[in-house]
């Protein structure tokens, strides 16, 4: 019955990568098995919604910015360049997308060779390997970026992370956004900045025990934990 449920919900995410919900390309429709057997499917999100959704986050200069679910770095690229993030952390299950990342960066620091921004490399710290936790921890926490490899679902991985996150940027499906609420609260209250001050800005589903403090369209919700 589990495999059945499992296939299912990886077939309806390839379909519904296969049309205009983000953009199409290499990678688009890709699935990732997460620990406890939930999926989540990778699908680009188009920049003006990523634009809105950082804007009702009210990402700044001050803030660390982190995308779980990084896809091809675009988020972070655009929170580190239009909005002058602090810094920005990016968390994929699927290596291949934190390659990916990695190349959307690079290509960006690669047109703008006199004035090189300070996430550009060396400024990049990104693990390749989905070692969980050890790679987390592993990455030097003050980079001005990080590209993390692991399960969001590990509330160890995850903890080492998120340190100094102040916005997290979600949009994975349903069942993780479930997963994913109580997990997070726990992790961000373990790390040295607390939960003071963090928003989470998600796509189509809010994440359990966050409070709704505004919506976009009824599907781009920003929470806070109280």
């Amino acid at each position: 019955m589990c495999r059945a449920v499992l296939l299912s919900v990886a077939l309806l995410c390839a379909l519904c990568c296969n049309g205009d919900g983000g953009g199409s390309g290499d990678g688009d429709g890709t699935c990732s098995l997460y620990h406890d057997e939930r999926v989540a499917c990778y699908m680009r999100t188009e920049r003006q919604v990523a634009r809105e959704m950082l804007r009702l986050a009210r990402a700044r200069s001050a803030d660390v910015v982190a995308d779980l679910g990084c896809g091809d770095g675009r988020v972070l690229l655009m929170a580190l360049t239009e909005f002058q993030a602090r810094r920005a952390i990016g968390v994929d299950r699927d290596a291949a997308r934190i390659r990916e990342s990695a190349r959307t960066v690079g290509a960006y620091c690669g047109r703008s060779p006199r004035r090189q921004p300070s996430f550009c490399a060396p400024g990049i710290a990104a693990t390749a390997s989905c070692d969980g936790a050890v790679a987390a921890e592993a990455a030097e926490p003050t980079a001005p970026l990080r590209l993390l490899c692991g399960d969001a679902l590990n509330a160890t991985f995850l903890r080492h992370a998120l340190e100094g996150a102040t916005v997290l940027f979600v949009w994975l499906n349903e069942p993780l956004h479930l997963a994913l609420g109580p997990l997070l609260r726990q992790a961000l209250a373990e790390t040295g900045s607390g939960l003071e001050g963090v928003r989470v800005v998600s796509r189509m589903w809010p994440l359990a025990g966050w409070r709704v403090q505004a919506s976009l369209n009824a599907s781009v919700f920003l929470q806070t934990p109280t």
